[in-house]
């Protein structure tokens, strides 16, 4: 199995949502291997690391996992990449701080 990485951000149509209910369910439903980000009101970002087979696999996993959690929530973004770890140079740290 490959790691990938992606986002998926939802819409949610419920937002009076518990953030606290919202973050629990997502975590029981399979998403613990995802950052969850709630700062915008009705909208929820999830940056994911993914073990699976492909990168279809992996979002189609993460996707039905949102799902499970949230019913009403609608998928509106999703952004992906394979993960391709490589060593990072002292310099490429310093520039990045700057």
């Amino acid at each position: 199995m490959k790691t990938f990485e992606f986002m998926l951000t939802v819409h949610l149509a419920d937002t009076e949502m518990d953030t606290d209910e919202l973050i629990e369910r997502l975590g029981q439903a399979g998403c613990a291997d995802a950052l969850i980000g709630v700062g915008k009101p009705g909208e929820v970002a999830l940056d994911f690391c993914r073990e699976a087979d492909s990168l279809d696999a992996a979002t189609s996993s993460a996707i039905a996992d949102v799902q499970r959690a949230i019913p009403h929530a609608v998928l509106t973004r999703l952004n992906a990449h394979e993960a391709a770890p490589r060593p990072v140079q002292a310099n490429e740290r310093l520039q990045t701080r700057v």
